[in-house]
């Protein structure tokens, strides 16, 4: 999160994506944020693939927020090809944290 925080403001500073690019790049340090406080106050909750299931699942709740403030949009009959892929991702997230958990 913290890497898309940087592509995001870098976006930004190039004037490119306004204001989604803004809008992503915050959103984006509050999940690097949350996720050092998991890893300081919650180390129970820890198990591998932890961390990549809640980014899959941060990040498409993030597209799908805030894909309305782009610019440019994909359709297909209507519906953003980035909300397709959004619940795709928080569907491999939650997919990711139940097998990894399993494990």
């Amino acid at each position: 999160p913290f890497a898309q925080f940087l592509g995001r403001f870098a976006n930004l500073y190039n004037k490119e994506l306004l204001p989604y690019a803004l809008y992503e790049s915050i959103c984006s340090l509050f999940v690097f944020l949350a996720f050092v406080s998991i890893k300081k106050f919650y180390k129970k909750a820890e198990f591998t693939g932890f961390y990549t299931g809640l980014y899959l699942i941060s990040y498409g709740i993030i597209r799908l927020l805030l894909e309305h403030t782009r610019s440019t949009h994909w359709e297909i009959n209507g519906i953003y090809v980035a909300h397709i892929f959004s619940i795709l991702f928080i569907i491999l997230g939650i997919g990711t944290l139940i097998y990894a958990k399993k494990s």
